[in-house]
């Protein structure tokens, strides 16, 4: 989530027809469209744009966007992020959130080292795995109340559960937390 109140709801992958549809890869916990109008973040480039209409496809959502009549229009947001404002969400319950919500959010383990952000949510069969980029390489940590103990959005903090051997094994000559507590 970003600073200005933007969420990232998925991926532009791909058009769909001859009328400048595209279809939106949504990322994982979102089930409904509930917005009028969406951002696109190609780059450092974030443009707004209405949603004309929606529908599904299996999986995905085709997005007819304001503006963009053809395939040829629309070939300029294949690629891009989508992201809405917070405020157009369904308002949840008190501790619940949208898994995509946590995109961005630091990753500490029960023991209080910070393990580094949640930089995607892959989706996995029965549950979904948190994407989170450490020093030693990336970590897979599933998306369910077992491995979460505590996500404070409002705090950009998400404390999990780790197994032996969830962490990646430093490369030879990288400071651990525990060599660089001793310094």
């Amino acid at each position: 989530m970003s600073s200005s109140g933007l969420l990232a709801i998925g991926k532009v992958v791909g058009l769909h027809g001859i009328k400048g549809e595209v279809k939106l890869l949504p990322y994982p916990g979102l089930e409904d469209f509930p917005c009028q109008a969406l951002s696109f973040k190609k780059g450092k480039v974030l443009n707004k744009h209405k949603v004309l209409g929606v529908r599904t496809n299996k999986s995905i959502f085709l997005l007819k966007i304001e503006g963009f009549s053809s395939r040829e229009t629309s070939a300029e947001l294949v690629g891009s992020e989508v992201m809405i404002e917070k405020a157009e969400l369904p308002e949840n319950e008190p501790g619940e959130y949208y898994l995509f919500e946590l995109i961005g959010l630091d990753v500490f383990s029960e023991d209080g080292t910070r393990i580094g952000p949640v930089t995607g949510i892959m989706p996995a069969g029965g549950n979904d795995l948190l994407q989170v980029e450490a020093k030693s390489g990336e970590v897979l940590i599933p998306a369910i109340e077992e491995f979460l103990l505590d996500v404070d959005i409002e705090n950009g903090k998400v404390v999990v559960h780790l197994l032996e051997g969830m962490l990646p094994e430093p490369a030879s000559g990288e400071v651990t937390s525990e060599s660089s507590e001793q310094d």
